[in-house]
């Protein structure tokens, strides 16, 4: 096991990513692969499995066109994911991840939960 903490939202994400994508068809492209090994790339989905993930529970913000099959938009849209600041996004991946942020959705809703608690701490004397 891992001795540190899970992400915010990592739980969500985890059985999100397992709804739409287990025992379906996708296409994974790697772009690019850092040091340690992570690799930074994109999911898309096949037809049938796009529109069927189009059908699950939609996302509180940010609808998802109906012609994008790309796996990182649903995921923005629902604040399971953030932008990498490295690989940057297009203009409308930037719209849902600042729709999911405004209505505090996923990992949006634990940054405001955790800035309250530090808000409530009591400071330092």
């Amino acid at each position: 096991g891992r001795d540190r903490p899970a992400q915010p939202a990592g739980d969500d994400a985890k059985a999100f990513a397992r709804r739409c994508l287990l025992q379906r068809v996708v296409e994974a492209t790697v772009d690019d692969c850092d040091r340690r090994g992570v690799m930074m790339g994109s999911l898309r989905l096949g037809p049938e499995d796009a529109k069927r993930s189009r059908l699950a529970p939609p996302a509180a913000v940010g609808n998802v066109a109906a012609d994008d099959d790309a796996f990182e938009s649903r995921l923005l849209a629902r604040g399971l994911a953030r932008l990498d600041d490295r690989r940057g996004g297009s203009d409308e991946w930037t719209a849902l991840e600042a729709a999911a942020r405004d209505a505090k959705v996923g990992l949006w809703a634990h940054e405001v939960e955790a800035s309250a608690q530090v808000a409530k701490a009591p400071a330092a004397a």
